[in-house]
């Protein structure tokens, strides 16, 4: 199993020549760390869910193209014995080029969306709409989270659908949130991605 991510982390200045950023200034003052790791899951818990075997985790990182990364993941997937694995899964947050790394070195994988960061996006949602008024947005996020806890990302949408059409709250986060759902609900469930990634 992998998971990665790619945060952005300072460099000098010298790491940024000739790319763009996404300050003002349009300069790049980060370049993208993807880190992997590698882990078994053989047993489960009271709950029937699975859990991550004790010091099976492995990791790699590095700054690098998408393409270069990919390979880095396979080999170490490999070395860890996928071959040998009664099931392949690649988790991740949602962005394109993981799924396109999963499609190419990990091909007949399940992929699954990590269930934390698919929180973020309803959240976004509600921050949005809801703005200082605490109660609602509670109310609003815990609904959303049951909602994909239970495997449920079609209703996530139709609640995020739900707003996108009212006056005063913000259509342009709303639709891109809710391509967000469109793109990755069917990714394995997004209930099981939380549970596939306890320890």
């Amino acid at each position: 199993m992998c998971v990665w991510t790619a945060p952005g982390v300072p460099v000098v200045k010298k790491e940024t020549a000739g790319r763009q950023g996404k300050g003002e200034d349009g300069q790049a003052k980060t370049r993208e760390a993807k880190l992997g790791c590698v882990f078994t899951q053989t047993g489960f818990d009271r709950k029937g869910r699975p859990v991550r075997d004790d010091d099976s985790t492995s990791y790699a990182g590095a700054i690098e193209m998408a393409e270069v990364f990919g390979r880095r993941m396979y080999q170490e997937a490999m070395r860890r014995g996928m071959d040998s694995a009664g099931e392949a899964v690649v988790i991740g947050d949602g962005a394109a080029w993981i799924w396109n790394i999963a499609d190419e070195q990990f091909y007949g994988a399940t992929q699954i969306v990590d269930l934390y960061h698919a929180r973020e996006h309803y959240w976004n949602v509600a921050k949005a709409c809801f703005g200082q008024n605490k109660d609602k947005l509670c109310q609003w996020t815990a609904e959303r989270r049951k909602e994909l806890d239970d495997g449920r990302p079609e209703e996530v949408i139709d609640a995020i659908n739900r707003f996108s059409s009212l006056p005063g709250y913000d259509k342009a986060i709303c639709e891109r949130e809710i391509g967000y759902f469109e793109k990755n609900k069917g990714r394995g469930g997004m209930r099981i991605s939380g549970r596939e990634v306890s320890s």
